[in-house]
């Protein structure tokens, strides 16, 4: 029941919207990145994070120390942020290696929506799972809305901690 889009559009499409819109009504959170150009996500408008429904959690990606990526996306309209930075991913080809991006923070938030709906994570789900992380994320690259590992029981592979293990 929860729904994520990797790719942002910078033009505004109102068939999306109704679409992202008519998904909540029937129960769906909508995961959208927040865009890697280290942009006010508030002026700078990509879609379909920028839509302002009730069911869209817009993610922006937190580097290894917690902070805000440089190159993340950020502003009021930006509910969350998770790790982005070096994550294992797959690759073309078959193949595995490390991707930063607010596209590898989104299935972070994906997941815990998703264990949060079924009772196996901490805190709410669609609007709750923002609701318990409170705030949003400012221009001096200040987190407020963050999404924690531990506090949910996550593991996200990264360089940093794969050198630590």
């Amino acid at each position: 029941r929860t729904l994520e889009q990797l790719v942002d559009i910078p033009a505004y499409d109102s068939a999306l919207e109704a679409g992202i819109r008519n998904a909540g009504l029937a129960g769906h959170i909508y995961v959208a990145a927040a865009g890697n150009l280290g942009q006010n996500a508030d002026t700078y408008k990509l879609y379909p994070g920028s839509y302002t429904l009730d069911n869209v959690v817009t993610v922006a990606a937190l580097e290894s120390t917690n902070r805000l990526a440089t190159w993340s996306n950020y502003g009021q309209s930006v509910e969350i942020a998770a790790p982005g930075s070096s994550i294992y991913s797959t690759l073309p080809g078959g193949r595995y290696g490390y991707m930063s991006g607010t596209s590898m923070a989104s299935p972070v938030v994906a997941g815990a929506a998703e264990e949060a709906r079924a009772g196996l994570g901490a805190g709410g789900v669609g609007g709750g799972v923002v609701a318990a992380q409170e705030g949003a994320l400012g221009e001096d690259g200040e987190v407020g809305g963050e999404l924690e590992g531990e506090a949910w029981g996550l593991k996200v592979k990264t360089k940093e901690s794969e050198a630590r293990a």
